[in-house]
């Protein structure tokens, strides 16, 4: 009898480890591989971030919107976000304008960031899929801010130098946007 209890202990046990890397997973920090080459050269190809899902605020698994916010994203964050293509996976991007600010003129049309969005663009400017074609992202869109990385895997194998690296912003005045509204 005692080797049963024994087994359900273990079970129960191991379910109780799952649920809390579920939790995690799903509120408190998430890894996410960098597959294309669009943030280098701050994050390169292989990279395993780790993404901060409660840097500006919650949401329940499996929806599409934050439900509550706490934060806001700053200028020089990089951050993943759901892909605007269903089925596609997340990007990767850095914030470079935040709401209110004015981006460009097209058409003799002045282009500004509307409330509760971010103009995000990949550090690669020009191999990057980012707000300069899919527009201006709601924040609540945003799955987290990257703070590290994790670890890092290239052609030739790990790149042990780039593990646990913090995520610091670059810095700004080669963006090439305005800097405030």
């Amino acid at each position: 009898m005692s080797q049963v209890k024994s087994r359900i202990r273990q079970a129960v046990e191991f379910l109780g480890l799952l649920v809390a890397a579920f939790a995690i997973r799903s509120f408190v920090a998430e890894p996410y591989e960098i597959p294309t080459g669009s943030m280098l050269p701050t994050v390169q190809i292989g990279d395993r971030l780790v993404i901060s899902k409660l840097a500006y605020g919650a949401r329940l698994p499996f929806t599409l919107t934050d439900q509550v916010r706490w934060g806001e994203p700053h200028r020089g964050d990089i951050v993943v976000l759901l892909n605007p293509k269903p089925g596609e996976p997340d990007l990767a991007k850095r914030v470079v304008a935040l709401p209110g600010a004015q981006v460009a003129v097209r058409r003799g049309r002045l282009i500004v960031v509307p409330p509760d969005h971010v103009f995000l663009m990949g550090d690669n400017r020009d191999r990057s899929l980012d707000s300069r074609y899919f527009g201006a992202v709601p924040i609540g869109k945003l799955k987290g801010k990257a703070f590290c990385v994790l670890w890092s895997r290239g052609p030739d194998g790990m790149r042990w130098s780039r593990m646990l690296r913090p995520i610091k912003p670059p810095p700004q005045p080669d963006s090439g946007l305005a800097a405030s509204p």
